[in-house]
């Protein structure tokens, strides 16, 4: 008996929580607050407007600028079309977007207004075939909020399977050239699913998002998951110690990633001491090891750490230490979560045991399709067992 396989695009996990909970929160930022049924209105219209720009099921889909709504709108409304969703570093020069924009191939490329003028020397060179800015006339660029405020909500969604891409993720290129992880529909649902097991999530929780977006942390530790389980997301523009505190307290967060060094500048904030954390449940912690005197300083508050440890390829986890050993193994990065393996190897790619140096293996569900347009990178990263090689 042939069993359909199940659609596994996550645009439509997010219509889905939105047709059962169409007045729940789904987004908090700047004071507004949009519910499930208002966010997915909007994914809704945008997919249209991006489907009568000519985007089709494989094109990229690119989004330049700052923690906002509009960024994670664009991506459900991309890949809801069957498209692919590429976050772009508002930190890179105008040179080195061109360099990722070609090479993505970025069919409709989305600009926050200000930074719009980061590309006006490469411009001509950019293979866009629509080119939108978030709000406002821009010369060159069409308007998207006038855009989707004019148009009718698309019902269609594309069946994807778990192996389809969904974001094309650059990676720094601290090796050379920036190199673009394609993860999948696949990779980010288990993922979440990791995760959500290991913090034991909750569609009650309220989580806070303040790193960037364009980066994997910012991206699919909080954000996608809250979407996927029907919760609120705070979401900041920009971290800022202040108003980090400011917001947890007024919306009562629970969750929130960020790296050791966030943390201890909410610490040294002159509102830390006063601020009601008391709602906080984990905060989960990246990017490097938290040291002992942050994980003692917070649960002096009855606040815990959860380290977590990953990459882009990896979407991103690959290990986690629960708050109850942050202290007792201070350093470790914990250990793989239930559906995904982690192993160290010599030179020879062969297993060491324990206390032994070698290199980081991950395998498993979350590990990435390969490098967009680098079938010898992907050779060089993923084995014929596939094992990811992190290097």
């Amino acid at each position: 008996m042939h069993r359909p396989e199940p659609n596994f695009n996550v645009a439509a996990q997010v219509i889905k929580q939105a047709e059962q909970n169409p007045d729940n929160d789904a987004i908090i930022f700047e004071g507004a607050t949009r519910s499930y049924g208002e966010f997915a209105s909007r994914v809704r219209k945008q997919a249209r407007v991006l489907k009568a720009s000519g985007v089709c099921v494989g094109d990229r889909v690119g989004f330049l600028g700052f923690n906002q709504p509009g960024f994670i709108e664009t991506m459900f409304a991309a890949i809801s079309l069957g498209a692919v969703f590429v976050p772009l570093n508002f930190r890179l020069t105008g040179e080195e977007l061109a360099f990722i924009i070609g090479d993505a191939g970025i069919h409709t490329l989305i600009v926050d207004p200000e930074l719009i003028p980061v590309l006006d020397d490469v411009r001509d060179r950019l293979p866009c075939r629509q080119l939108f800015s978030v709000t406002g006339d821009q010369a060159g660029f069409s308007c998207l909020e006038i855009a989707i405020n004019d148009a009718d909500p698309l019902s269609e969604i594309i069946h994807t399977s778990a192996h389809d891409t969904l974001l094309i993720m650059y990676t720094s290129g601290t090796t050379g050239l920036p190199k673009g992880a394609m993860l999948t529909h696949g990779n980010i649902v288990w993922n979440n699913v990791n995760a959500n097991l290991a913090f034991g999530a909750k569609n009650t929780d309220v989580l806070l998002t303040a790193a960037p977006l364009f980066h994997i942390g910012g991206l699919n530790v909080m954000t996608i998951s809250a979407f996927q389980m029907g919760s609120p997301l705070v979401l900041l523009r920009h971290f800022d110690p202040g108003a980090v505190l400011e917001a947890i307290a007024e919306h009562k967060v629970t969750h929130m990633f960020g790296a050791p060094a966030m943390f201890l500048f909410m610490s040294q904030h002159p509102a830390f001491s006063e601020t009601d954390l008391s709602s906080v449940d984990i905060l989960i912690v990246g990017a490097a090891p938290c040291p002992a005197s942050l994980i003692a300083l917070y649960g002096e508050r009855g606040i815990s750490f959860c380290q977590g440890y990953g990459l882009t390829e990896t979407s991103p986890f690959a290990s986690f230490l629960g708050p109850q050993k942050c202290l007792e193994k201070l350093g470790s990065a914990g250990l793989p979560p239930v559906h995904t393996d982690v192993r160290i190897v010599d030179a020879n790619n062969q297993p060491l045991g324990p206390q032994e140096r070698g290199e980081i293996c991950i395998k498993g569900p979350n590990i990435m399709k390969g490098y967009w347009n680098r079938p010898d990178a992907t050779a060089s990263a993923i084995d014929e067992l596939g094992w990811f090689h992190s290097g």
